[in-house]
């Protein structure tokens, strides 16, 4: 019986080895997979070898020519970013995503942005994408949030911005330094001092936000009451309470009115109840979340009226409402307004789309916008 060998260089494995019968005569083939030592027709070798000489634009070359393998996508964004290439990046990451991967890779895309909003001329942004960098572990954005705080020649509000930061991170002494140097910050910057409040610690902003319901100007208590209505527990419940009892005028009054019932106060949203048909729609929708978070179903009612209200803002937080009893078509809502002309609706939709259950591939895109905001 006549035995031939046949030597076969490449098949698409790796590392083994394999010995074929075959029927007509026998013919025993040894079939050598390429393993280690043996080079690859997919470029990924190629590519390793001039990114570890830093010679991108050859890695790049190589990468995309080769197969899609998860490897080589893998490869391609790391590579698209040290070339400042963040919609190749993407491209390269919506296939790991649509294969069930790339989560990874999607934040290494989200850091790159951060770290390029560095540069921008609004100091607010710049605190926000240290603090975003600060809290996956960057040590030198906290250091630069640490010389931000403690810079004399900085605004007040830029330092508070920068303790805000360091308090988001984990900070517990940042979080102190905010209360004192929130004291320098000028009248005029006491709404925009509201806004970095979210990262303290309850016990530090209702200390320095309940003394902004005595301010002079309506903007600084509606945005106080506000601020504090976003956090939950019997002291939040005791300030608005006192906050009531002094007998406020305005919107400040009717929004710590419709606070309380959204923490559960049966009593307030049956007094809410006696003036509901009279509420403007901003006021018609947290009314609408109350009731529907006590369980009555009369909140889809009011919740309808504001999805069909003339104010595009309205909508959107109506859609984010409706999302938590139907996720898809809450979401649908808001991701459809990221196409808006408007960068404000386009923000507030990625703003609430953002506490929703992640559709990356359904705005990963606004990771290159050309608006600062959007990106941040």
């Amino acid at each position: 019986m006549a035995v031939s060998l046949l030597r076969v260089p490449t098949l698409p494995a790796v590392g083994l080895s394999a010995l074929l019968l075959c029927p007509s005569g026998v013919t025993l083939a040894q079939v050598q997979l390429p393993g280690a030592g043996v080079s690859t027709p997919d470029g990924l070798e190629d590519a390793r070898a001039a990114m570890a000489a830093g010679d991108w634009t050859t890695a790049w070359a190589h990468l995309d020519k080769a197969p899609s393998t998860d490897a080589v996508l893998r490869l391609r964004v790391d590579v698209a970013l040290e070339l400042d290439r963040p919609s190749a990046a993407l491209s390269a990451w919506k296939l790991l995503w649509e294969r069930g991967t790339g989560a990874d890779a999607l934040a290494q895309i989200a850091t790159y942005s951060a770290r390029h909003l560095l540069s921008s001329t609004d100091p607010l942004i710049r605190s926000e994408s240290d603090r975003l960098l600060a809290m996956a572990g960057d040590k030198a954005a906290v250091a630069r949030l640490k010389r931000r705080m403690d810079d004399p020649a900085a605004s007040p509000l830029e330092r508070a911005a920068a303790a805000a930061s360091l308090s988001a991170s984990g900070d517990t002494a940042a979080a102190r330094r905010f209360g004192t140097i929130a004291a320098t910050v000028p009248e005029r910057d006491r709404f925009s001092l509201i806004r970095l409040m979210p990262a303290l610690p309850d016990a530090v902003a209702l200390e320095l936000l309940a003394p902004m319901l005595k301010s002079t100007r309506s903007d600084v208590r509606y945005g106080a009451v506000l601020a504090i209505s976003d956090r939950r527990g019997p002291e939040v419940l005791k300030v608005l309470r006192g906050f009531l009892a002094s007998a406020p005028e305005g919107a400040a009054k009717l929004a710590a009115m419709l606070a309380l019932a959204n923490q559960g106060d049966r009593q307030m949203l049956a007094e809410v109840g006696k003036i509901a048909e009279h509420l403007g729609d901003r006021e018609r929708l947290e009314y609408a979340r109350a009731l529907l978070a006590a369980g009555d179903p009369q909140g889809n009612r009011h919740l309808g009226v504001v999805q069909n209200s003339d104010d595009e803002m309205l909508r959107l937080e109506a859609a984010a409402l409706v999302a938590k009893a139907a996720p898809g078509t809450g979401r649908d809502l808001l991701v459809g307004a990221l196409g808006h002309s408007n960068l404000w609706v386009r923000l507030r939709a990625l703003e609430l789309l953002r506490v929703m259950p992640p559709q990356p591939n359904a705005f990963a895109h606004l990771l290159i916008a050309n608006e600062e905001w959007i990106r941040l």
